[in-house]
């Protein structure tokens, strides 16, 4: 019997392995950087109109590679908590219900940010629908202090 000769040693096994390894890396590197970089704590105003008043914003990672977690407290009491996506220095904050508690209050709450890495400003602007389809337009405008 002849033996056929293996084309796939060794080096050819680990060379395939590597690069796929390379690949996935740099695959999940990418959101996972972005959400690192969003992650952090602001401090700014949030603002309607003529109102205003300060807001810290602590952002935690979520449960996906893309999915952040972030919590305000607001100046006056309030505090709630959202589920965002990012990518990029772009935040997503999906329509999700929100209950604030120091206002006795359900909002449906959606929104758009942005983050300027060289300042470490963000920029996000909600829309606030109350259970009385009262419509409400907040912006956050903080610097990362953490």
């Amino acid at each position: 019997m002849k033996k056929m000769k293996n084309i796939w040693g060794s080096g050819a096994i680990l060379i395939i392995v590597t690069s796929l390894l390379v690949t996935m890396a740099v695959s999940c590197k990418k959101s996972d950087s972005e959400k690192i970089t969003f992650m952090g704590t602001y401090f700014g105003t949030l603002t309607m109109g003529f109102y205003s008043e300060a807001d810290t914003i602590a952002i935690t990672a979520g449960s996906t590679s893309t999915a952040v977690v972030m919590t305000s407290q607001t100046e006056a009491g309030s505090t709630f908590t959202l589920n965002g996506t990012v990518d990029g220095t772009n935040l997503t904050i999906p329509e999700q219900s929100v209950y604030d508690s120091h206002l006795n209050e359900t909002y449906t709450v959606s929104g758009t940010g942005t983050l300027d890495n060289q300042t470490g400003s963000l920029i996000i602007n909600y829309k606030y629908v109350t259970s009385s389809s009262s419509i409400y337009y907040w912006q956050f405008n903080g610097i990362k202090i953490i």
